[in-house]
C-alpha cells in the first residue's frame, strides 16, 4: 500500500494538479503592495488635495469661526480632487470630516481628516 501511494505521488509530481496554487480571491486592489507608478501619483495626488482642503478649513475657521462645506465660497480656490476620487466633507461649524474616496478602486481606498489635520489612509475590512 505504501508503494503504491508512492508511486501515485511520483506519477502526478508534473502533472497540471501539483502546479496549481492559491488564487488571491476578492477585488484587485489598485493601491496594494502592487501599486503602479500611476496609482502611486494619484493616491499622493489625493493627500496633497487632502492636506489643502484641511488648510482652508484652518484659514476660514480662523476668518469666520466655523469650519464650512467645501461648496462654500468662503473656502477659496480649492481644486478638484483627483481623477476617480470623490471628496465628501460633513460639518456642524465646530468640527468637519473629510473623505476622499478612490471609486476606481475595487477596494475603494480613501483618505480620511478632520479638524485635527491628522491625515490618515483608510481600506477596508475583510476584502
Amino acid at each position: 500500500m505504501r508503494a503504491l501511494t508512492c508511486a501515485i505521488l511520483l506519477a502526478t509530481a508534473g502533472s497540471p494538479l501539483s502546479t496549481l496554487r492559491a488564487q488571491p480571491t476578492g477585488p484587485i486592489c489598485l493601491h496594494s503592495a502592487a501599486e503602479t507608478p500611476d496609482q502611486r501619483d494619484r493616491r499622493l495626488a489625493a493627500i496633497v488635495f487632502t492636506r489643502k482642503i484641511n488648510t482652508g478649513e484652518a484659514s476660514t475657521f480662523g476668518i469666520v469661526g466655523r469650519y464650512v462645506a467645501i461648496t462654500d465660497p468662503s473656502l477659496q480656490s480649492l481644486p478638484q480632487p483627483p481623477s476617480g476620487f470623490v471628496a465628501q466633507v460633513v460639518t456642524d461649524g465646530n468640527h468637519y470630516s473629510l473623505w476622499l474616496t478612490d471609486r476606481t478602486d475595487a477596494c475603494r481606498l480613501a483618505i480620511v481628516s478632520n479638524e485635527s489635520g491628522v491625515i490618515y489612509r483608510a481600506d477596508p475590512i475583510g476584502l
